[in-house]
């Protein structure tokens, strides 16, 4: 399940974030939006925990299956299975929709087309996600290769999946949330 996480969470942010702002933007109704008495980060915040909230929810449907593997292993408590990468799989896919989200959302909001928003969203979620990939950084040398794998979200969402929780992995997508949250404010 974690293995294909972070290429799925790509389509499914890109598919949620793609109407967020533009279909404001294409209905007219941002002006509404946006002369309410919220203010402008209010707003941003709110549409990024709606989104967090509608893949947490999703994610929490596939409880179902460490659930059922733990439990063909010989029940809940009495099982074999290693509760810590499944733990860091489910963080790790949390904190990598956190980064999609608030990239998608920059994008919906600089563009009043769905589709432009949903391909541009799912490019640069690839992207950073094959930036960090070993598909990638073997071909760029050891030193280009380590500062690839530092930028991209792929090599960060595996060390957490592995079940090593590190404060720079969390620090990466909290920093990318932030960056792209501020964007979608300016």
């Amino acid at each position: 399940l974690f293995e294909w996480m972070p290429v799925l969470l790509i389509f499914l942010v890109g598919a949620l974030t793609m109407r967020v702002w533009s279909e404001e933007r294409r209905s007219g109704t941002i002006e509404f939006l946006l002369t309410i008495p919220a203010k402008t980060h209010e707003l941003v915040l709110g549409k990024f925990l709606a989104c967090l909230a509608l893949v947490a929810i999703a994610l929490a449907l596939t409880l179902v299956l460490p659930l059922a593997v733990s439990w063909m292993d010989g029940g809940l408590l009495s099982s074999r299975l290693d509760w810590g990468p499944v733990f860091g799989g489910y963080l790790g896919a949390l904190l990598l929709a956190s980064a999609y989200i608030a990239i998608g959302l920059f994008v919906s909001s600089r563009t009043g087309n769905q589709i432009v928003s949903l391909i541009v969203t799912i490019v640069l979620g690839y992207l950073l996600y094959l930036a960090g990939s070993d598909t990638i950084s073997p071909l760029l040398g050891n030193r280009m290769g380590e500062v690839f794998r530092l930028i991209g979200t792929g090599s960060r969402f595996e060390s957490i999946g592995r079940g090593v929780i590190d404060l720079r992995d969390l620090y990466y997508y909290l920093s990318i949330v932030a960056v792209f949250l501020v964007l979608n404010v300016m």
